[in-house]
């Protein structure tokens, strides 16, 4: 599974001094979804999540 490699990605960006962060919308399902994207100069972590707020950290 990915999910040591994800929070390892994740927590590479969050301890960056300076990160580029974006996000867009989409449908699926009939639910709104939002994919983050942000970004170091070492790593890159995508993220989907629910909503736009602090529940996308």
């Amino acid at each position: 599974m990915l999910t040591p490699t994800h929070q390892t990605i994740k927590q590479q960006v969050q301890s960056a001094s300076h990160i580029h962060a974006d996000e867009t919308w989409h449908q699926r399902g009939g639910d709104r979804r939002w994919i983050w994207l942000a970004l170091s100069k070492v790593a890159v972590c995508f993220m989907t999540v629910y909503g736009r707020g602090q529940d996308a950290r």
